[in-house]
């Protein structure tokens, strides 16, 4: 399902959060953020320097704390947009106090051991 939904978005984007660190995941998501031609961000618990070093780097996602550019790259405009979020936990320090507007339709969570997509397990 989840390649399904990253293949038939317009635009596609990736935030990582610090699970993705903590697995030691960093080569590989650039990896898959190459791959799939998307702008890239890091969360505030997850400054990772081959992210951020990355042409597809578009910053650090933070909510409403982000500058308009990079809320649109994360968030989306409209349906066609999807949002990989890796090893990013819904908290008030990485969504800037829960003013992140993440599309819960246009967006697939991967955690250690599950994967949440649509707002489902």
């Amino acid at each position: 399902v989840t390649v399904e939904l990253l293949a038939l978005a317009k635009t596609r984007a990736v935030v990582a959060g610090h699970l993705m660190l903590r697995h030691n995941q960093s080569e590989a998501l650039l990896d898959l953020t190459q791959k799939l031609g998307a702008n890239c961000a890091s969360t505030f618990s997850c400054k990772d320097g081959n992210l951020e070093g990355s042409e597809q780097a578009a910053g650090i996602y933070c909510g409403a704390m982000s500058t308009d550019f990079l809320a649109k790259v994360i968030e989306g405009e409209d349906s066609t947009h999807v949002t990989l979020a890796v090893g990013m936990t819904n908290n008030e320090f990485d969504t800037g106090v829960f003013t992140g507007k993440l599309n819960q339709h246009n967006l697939v969570q991967v955690f250690s051991e599950h994967v949440v997509i649509n707002g489902e397990q």
